[in-house]
């Protein structure tokens, strides 16, 4: 049982589970290994003998997530309601063929 109360049926027996579970905030923090040591990359305090999962994550993966990061804050910039206009003086060579003239 891993919460609230169930009952369940064990070859014709009945038996009754009931476990009080608190719910426990679960938190990822960046970190890396240094060779020797896992260091976390933000301060957090952990009581000793504290579980925790570690999750090794690929080079390849985190190279990645840097990149895309990266062109959402360029891109959101680029879109932003407060972009630049520019006029038609910053254009250093008209386009003969373009009809909008």
């Amino acid at each position: 049982c891993f919460a609230g109360s169930l009952s369940l049926d064990r070859g014709g027996k009945s038996v009754k589970c009931s476990l009080e579970v608190k719910p426990v905030d679960t938190v990822s923090i960046p970190a890396h290994f240094d060779g020797e040591h896992i260091l976390l990359d933000e301060p957090f305090e952990l009581e000793p003998n504290a579980k925790l999962i570690v999750t090794v994550v690929a080079k390849q993966q985190v190279e990645r997530e840097s990149w895309l990061r990266l062109s959402a804050k360029k891109l959101a910039g680029a879109y932003a309601q407060d972009e630049e206009e520019y006029s038609l003086d910053s254009i250093k060579e008209a386009n003969a063929e373009y009809e909008g003239r």
